[in-house]
């Protein structure tokens, strides 16, 4: 563990979304991103026909000079006028993804990108406290498909953030949390804020920086840390 003041700030968890990504030794893809529902528009078209006929009769009389008879023929004349008239309705509607969240997003590298990636880790999901995430870091992923992150957290009574490792199954552990000791060296001391992108080695092994308070002046200290 390396610690001291005059560390490098690294840019935070919350600051908008990144547009890096994190790349394994084998081809995984690990990003942030934000869904959004897809819009879709069908239009429906209806005709609808009516025929209205019209009758006509014309007399015609015909008198004979001389007689007294007289003969009378009518015809009839039929006309038809045919009507056609069209209506089209538009629907629009939202198709999946229905929800529009923040996530880390995962993208296998036998399946894609035939195969869109997925969601790893969204907002508003649990940490093993309780905590909702809320905003994620730029990723770092292993060979084997682990993600970590760090990401700003909050529960009733509590607002900070933490370090995660959230595994190719799907558990998510937590590394380290605001108000968690620092390990020694001394002086004894507890993270305060943790939300620079953490990086991941091949095989697992995590580093992360986070600001600390310690016990001892100066109090407020920065430190890189390993966790394996």
């Amino acid at each position: 563990m390396l610690q001291g003041k005059d560390l490098d700030k690294g840019r935070e968890a919350g600051g908008g979304l990144r547009n890096t990504l994190a790349i394994s030794d084998i081809g995984h893809v690990a990003f942030v991103a934000t869904t959004s529902g897809v819009m879709s528009t069908t239009t429906t078209t209806s005709t609808s026909t009516s025929t209205s006929s019209t009758s006509s009769t014309s007399t015609t009389s015909s008198t004979a000079i001389l007689t007294t008879t007289s003969a009378t023929s009518s015809s009839v004349t039929t006309s038809s006028v045919t009507t056609t008239s069209t209506s089209s309705t538009t629907t629009s509607t939202v198709t999946p993804p229905l929800l529009v969240t923040t996530g880390i997003f995962l993208c296998d590298p036998i399946a894609c990108p035939l195969a869109p990636a997925t969601a790893a880790v969204t907002r508003g999901q649990l940490d093993d406290a309780g905590n909702a995430f809320s905003s994620f870091s730029t990723p770092g992923v292993s060979t084997a498909g682990d993600l970590a992150f760090s990401s700003r957290v909050g529960s009733s009574g509590f607002h900070g953030s933490g370090v995660y490792i959230r595994r190719s199954g799907g558990d998510i552990e937590t590394v380290a949390l605001t108000g968690d000791p620092v390990p020694p060296p001394s002086p004894t001391a507890v993270f305060k804020k943790l939300t620079d992108p953490p990086a991941m080695s091949p095989s697992g092994k995590v580093t992360f920086r986070g600001r600390i308070k310690a016990s001892a002046s100066p109090r407020n200290r920065r430190g890189i840390f390993l966790a394996e």
